[in-house]
């Protein structure tokens, strides 16, 4: 191997903070920064730091998030919690896939907690916030960031907050951000960032809007160099941003290799990021020649990063050489990719789908985005309503659900459950990861309720499931379709009863 080194002077990572009590930190002075425990190297296991940054009579005080590097996929063990002190208010988790830079600002002080589990196996560094204490009168002048993120096209990582406010902003103010994506020539060969933007939020008579088109990344990269291109996609308040791959080869020293993302990070690859809450969280990085699945934004906005790391001298030594790079199609979307479902929607709740048996008899089911990734911080709800006799069968085709162990609120689990009730029922079973509901569920009543539910956290491909309303009798029941390969990476141990096996109906379950 070849490698260089470089003495960094220690001062550069001292803490402008005072410990009061092990790993307790007050900040007296009007700026400086701070660190994680042992910063620039790995942090020590089992940490649980605060930092207390008091309010000032007569000054605001800007923190800003400079360096992070968590345990990935840790959430629930590494993360840091920013609270404002008085009053104590929680504001923002952030995690392994917050991306810098994040600022924001208050007049009523900050805690920030830093919490960490084993970090003795996949290490990681830690974090370094910057504080400055300015005073209100000029606190005017501070640069809201949250507010025109499209502001500064020298920073290559953007910092988004709010940005469903976006739909209230005169549409003349993103007319000269957005970029040509038909357009032959790019200004920049080492970085370039593309905005695409929805047609709700511009001019109508702008040429470089729309509802969908394609992006083909062959049109901006054309240089010797590795480089970097940010593609931006911004819709209204009211749409999320669908990708759909068409096409997917990055260029790789191992062909093999598809979508890891421990290791595409050293490869040519592309990093899909979403607006969660006021920070930007990555979805996954993808490589290689797998194509991803279809992507969908929490809110209005999705960014890609795409970054080659290979010289065109090394991509012209692999066979396919000329056939390097992606083509997409994105779709700025007011629904949830659910209109096929044939239900009846409730416009004043995000999802909210009702089957009727006096209107269809049967039908599918499936979480947005299916058979891509659904999107982060939803809930869906899918109501059933039969006539005076009959009930509800649902039977699951495919499950994919990400979540651990009991689907506990501890696990951060997303979930799917069901419920005879219009009411929240505590006894009720989850379904997540590989605990899923392999056979037919039936319903006791002609009232069915089933709850889909997604964090912040995690990402899968979701379900697909068939429902049929019928009379409650043996016999009708017994025509009930069964699949024999449903959800076959499930293996579960249940004990059933004969009559009902011989129906076809493995159980019902009492809710």
């Amino acid at each position: 191997f070849h490698g260089t080194y470089n003495f960094i002077p220690k001062g550069r990572f001292l803490s402008n903070a005072i410990e009061i009590e092990p790993c307790r930190f007050r900040v007296d002075s009007l700026a400086g920064n701070i660190f994680s425990p042992n910063y620039p190297y790995f942090y020590p296991t089992t940490t649980n730091c605060t930092y207390y940054l008091a309010p000032r009579q007569g000054f605001s005080l800007i923190i800003s998030l400079q360096y992070l590097n968590l345990r990935r996929y840790a959430c629930h063990e590494d993360f840091i919690d920013i609270y404002q002190m008085h009053p104590k208010v929680h504001l923002e988790k952030l995690c392994y896939d917050s991306m810098p830079p994040y600022q924001i600002h208050t007049t009523h002080g900050y805690i920030i907690e830093f919490h960490c589990g084993n970090n003795d196996i996949v290490r990681a560094r830690g974090f370094h916030i910057s504080f400055k204490y300015i005073p209100q009168q000029l606190s005017q002048n501070i640069p809201d960031e949250s507010n025109n993120p499209l502001a500064n096209d020298n920073i290559p990582d953007l910092a988004y907050s709010s940005f469903s406010l976006f739909s209230s902003y005169p549409s003349t103010k993103f007319s000269s951000a957005i970029v040509d994506v038909h357009g032959d020539e790019i200004s920049s060969r080492e970085h370039c960032t593309v905005r695409i933007t929805s047609s709700s939020v511009v001019d109508s008579d702008s040429p470089f809007s729309g509802v969908s088109g394609i992006l083909n990344s062959t049109q901006y990269v054309n240089g010797d160099e590795p480089f970097k291109c940010q593609f931006i996609f911004l819709g209204s308040g009211t749409e999320r941003v669908q990708i759909t791959f068409l096409y997917f080869n990055l260029y790789s020293r191992n062909p093999h290799l598809n979508n890891n993302t421990n290791r595409c990070d050293e490869m040519d690859h592309l990093s899909a990021h979403v607006l969660i809450g006021t920070r930007m969280s990555r979805i996954e990085d993808f490589c290689g020649a797998e194509t991803p699945p279809r992507l969908m934004s929490t809110k209005n906005l999705l960014t890609l990063d795409y970054v080659v790391r290979s010289t065109r001298a090394m991509r012209r030594m692999m066979t396919n050489a000329k056939n390097f790079g992606f083509v997409l199609k994105y779709h700025f979307r007011s629904d949830l990719g659910l209109s096929e479902m044939n239900a009846e929607v409730r416009n004043d709740i995000t999802c909210h789908y009702e089957f009727n048996s006096s209107q269809r008899s049967s039908g599918d089911i499936f979480s947005p985005n299916h058979p891509g990734y659904y999107p982060r911080n939803i809930d869906c709800h899918y109501i059933f309503h039969g006539t005076e006799k009959q009930v509800v069968v649902i039977h699951f085709e495919y499950f994919d659900v990400e979540g651990l162990a009991a689907c506990g609120d501890s696990t951060h689990s997303d979930y799917v459950l069901f419920s005879n009730y219009q009411t929240q029922d505590r006894t009720n079973r989850r379904y997540c990861g590989q605990i899923c509901p392999r056979d037919s569920i039936v319903s006791e009543s002609n009232y069915f309720r089933m709850l889909f539910r997604s964090n912040d956290i995690f990402d899968a491909t979701g379900f697909y499931a068939h429902y049929q309303f019928i009379t409650e009798q043996i016999s009708q029941i017994n025509r009930v379709k069964v699949t024999s390969n449903a959800c076959p990476f499930v293996r579960l141990s249940v004990t059933l009863p004969a009559t009902l096996l011989s129906l076809g109906i493995i159980y019902r379950w009492s809710l």
